[in-house]
Parts: structure tokens; sequence; C-alpha cells
């Protein structure tokens, strides 16, 4: 009897076998009752699983898609920006060759789209489903409406609705999640294909510099030439006055009282002697 399973009659409430169909004691027919507590229990268990994966879809795989999006977007901006300081540095070696030319267009494409749909994909577009429609008192009114249908499985019933509203918004918050991670997968895809362009164009230009040193120089000489043509010379400039022409003073045979020619010395001695004598 110890290892025997028992319930009780459901007349006279008297211990029986669990398998038996009468009971010994008043001879009713026994009706196997549905097991609502293990039910219920069930739902419970289901119940927990199902918050708990809603809560990590909503708060702890968007905070970490959100902040992946954000790195993306650091490394796509701060790519760009290289690409623009780099052309601006070699541009002459970039127009000395098509292919180099095409190389560099294709890496700053890469760049700016993948820039782009990391901002697109960061703001979640599709939005989350909250567990209510419209609050949190719904599910009381839901409660007060099974009581009143007079239920007599109250809370195994709410349970069960209450889990299919769970499941149903964390399927929505899934796919938007799944979603976002594919553009940011594609998003990573573009940086790797934009940085791999990148250093490939880089590795050219070394080995082509490398290679015709004569044609490095000569570009250089150029750009030389064309800053040289483009600025003016110009001569340092003095820190006095520029002096004045000279004064015309006349013709070279004018004479002053100061400044007197021989030939009117050599009269005035003589007339100075004769009338001596």
């Amino acid at each position: 009897m110890e290892n025997e399973q028992i319930n009780t009659c459901v007349e006279c409430k008297e211990l029986i076998n669990l398998d038996a169909k009468k009971c010994k004691f008043c001879g009713s027919e026994q009706v196997k009752l549905a097991d609502y507590e293990g039910y219920t229990k069930s739902l419970e268990k289901i119940l927990d699983g199902v918050t708990k994966d809603y809560w990590a879809s909503y708060i702890d795989i968007n905070r970490h898609q959100v902040s992946v999006g954000k790195t993306y977007l650091w490394v796509s901006a701060a790519l760009v920006g290289i690409y623009a300081t780099a052309y601006k540095e070699f541009h002459v070696q970039l127009y000395g060759h098509s292919c180099f030319l095409v190389l560099a267009i294709i890496a700053f494409i890469l760049g700016c789209l993948s820039f782009g749909i990391c901002l697109y994909a960061i703001p979640a577009r599709k939005g989350y489903k909250t567990i209510p429609s419209k609050g949190w008192g719904e599910f009381s009114h839901e409660s007060y409406s099974y009581l009143k249908m007079g239920n007599e499985q109250v809370y195994a019933t709410f349970l069960s609705s209450y889990i299919s509203k769970i499941d149903n918004a964390f399927a929505y918050n899934f796919k938007t999640n799944q979603k976002r991670a594919t553009l940011l997968r594609i998003t990573s895809w573009l940086l790797i294909a934009s940085f791999l362009v990148a250093i490939f164009l880089a590795s050219s230009v070394s080995i082509e510099a490398l290679i015709n040193p004569k044609i490095n120089t000569e570009v250089t000489f150029m750009s030389e030439d064309d800053n040289s043509n483009s600025s003016v010379s110009t001569e340092p400039s003095l820190q006095v006055p520029e002096p004045p022409p000279p004064a015309d003073i006349g013709s070279d045979t004018v004479s002053t009282h100061s400044a007197e020619t021989t030939s009117s010395r050599q009269t005035f001695i003589t007339d100075s002697v004769n009338e001596k004598e």
C-alpha cells in the first residue's frame, strides 16, 4: 500500500486507489478530475521564461545593438575623414593613374554607405511593442470579466492570456532587433571592404613610388613649379623713404660770385696793376 497512489472519493471523501473506477466504500463511480493545479504551475513556469525573453530583447539586446551601432558610426566617420585628408595630400599621384583614382572613389563610397546605413539602423525604425496595448489596467478588467462570467479557473485563464500577449510582443521586438542586426552586419562588411580597398590602394601607391622613383620626382618638381608660378616674387621693402631727385641748376657756364671763372680773375688782376702804375 505504501507504493500505491491514492485518491479521494468524490462522494464519501474516503481514500481509494488512484486507478479505481468505483469507490469500495460507497460504490460511486469515480470520474478523474483535471489537474488544474499542475496546469497552473506549468503556466507560471512558462510565464517566467517568456518574461525574461521579452525584457532581454527590449532592454539588453537593444542596448547592445545601439552601442555597436555608435561604434560603427564613429569608425565610418573616421575613415571618411582620413580618406579626405589623404586625397588632399596625394591627389597628384591619384590622378596620375586611373586605377588608383577608381580605388580611392570605391573606398570613399563604401565608407559613406556604411555611415548612412548605420545612421539609419540605430533608431530601430520598426519600433518596439509593449505588452499591454493600452495600459496595464486592461489586465484587471480582463480578470474581472472572467470572474463575472463564472469561470472557475480565473487564474489559469488569465495566465494563459497574459502569456499569449507577452509572446506576441516578444515576436514583434525580435523582428525589430533582427532587422537592425542585419543592417549592422551589412555596415560591418562595408567597413571591412572599405578598409581593405584603402590598404590595397596605399600599398599600390607605395610600390609604384619605389619602382618608378623618377615619376615621383617629376611629379614633385611639377608641383613645385606650379607653386612657384602661382606665387608672386616680391623684393624686400626698405624701411626708409626713397630720396627725391636732384635739383636742376641750369647751364654749366653760369658762374656765381663765389665761384668765378679763370678769365674773369685774370682781368681783375691786370686792371689792378695798371692802376698802380
